[in-house]
């Protein structure tokens, strides 16, 4: 058996955002896995949101959309939200 790691970029989170919106985010973080390695800024921060047991799903997909519209048009994020 073999240690499953993944490293997810703030470049990959983008992309991910723009081929699923925050739902494929979120499975790609939480999908099987034995450790997580992210890049500083924006992978990082949502693997926080996504790991803090203080908050639920809506608040979560909130506060990752914040820290998306700084890499997006507010309106795209809307769109992707819904």
């Amino acid at each position: 058996m073999g240690f499953h790691k993944k490293y997810i970029s703030n470049e990959q989170v983008v992309q991910l955002f723009s081929n699923g919106g925050i739902d494929n985010i979120r499975e790609w973080y939480l999908g099987k896995t034995d450790a997580l390695i992210t890049e500083s800024g924006l992978a990082s921060s949502i693997l926080s949101i996504l790991t803090n047991q203080d908050t639920v799903n809506f608040d979560q997909d909130s506060k990752i959309g914040i820290l998306l519209q700084k890499h997006f048009d507010a309106d795209d994020i809307k769109n992707k939200m819904s």
